[in-house]
């Protein structure tokens, strides 16, 4: 693995935007559906916006639905590294650059989320929020692929 370069917070500021900045340095998370490169489809390598270290081929891109952009893998050589993560009360994988430890994303544990629904629809809240909204859950999930 590659040995860890940190950058100058300062630095930081002046070469990322705010947005940059408060995702890879804050591990904050940019609206889904908003991003430059959520659903593009040029092929190349996806790098780190800190130390410009390769971290996904565009080959390994999938359309996940979340308004992210999703890989099946990382860049030859290992160019991520995951961490769990349990803040906000659920377990998710933060992937962060190997390279700087940018923070990238951080995936929810799918099978965590699921039981959550479906405890939620058992106690009646799924149905508030779908009569509330007119919607049903299939037709929310299916709406964002």
């Amino acid at each position: 693995m590659a040995e860890k370069t940190m950058k100058d917070q300062a630095e930081l500021k002046q070469k990322l935007t705010p947005e940059q900045y408060h995702v890879t340095q804050e591990a904050g998370t940019e609206c889904a559906f908003t991003g430059a490169y959520w659903n593009t489809k040029d092929a190349g390598m996806y790098h780190c916006v800190v130390c410009g270290a390769p971290l996904f081929d565009s080959q390994t891109k999938f359309n996940s639905g979340t308004g992210w952009p999703s890989f099946t893998k990382p860049a030859n050589g290992g160019g991520v590294v995951e961490h769990k993560d349990s803040m906000f009360g659920m377990v998710r994988t933060e992937v962060r650059c190997a390279t700087c430890d940018a923070h990238l994303k951080a995936r929810p544990n799918v099978r965590q989320m699921l039981a959550a629904f479906q405890n939620a629809a058992r106690k009646g809240a799924g149905h508030r929020t779908a009569r509330a909204t007119g919607q049903t859950w299939s037709q929310k999930i299916s709406r964002n692929r």
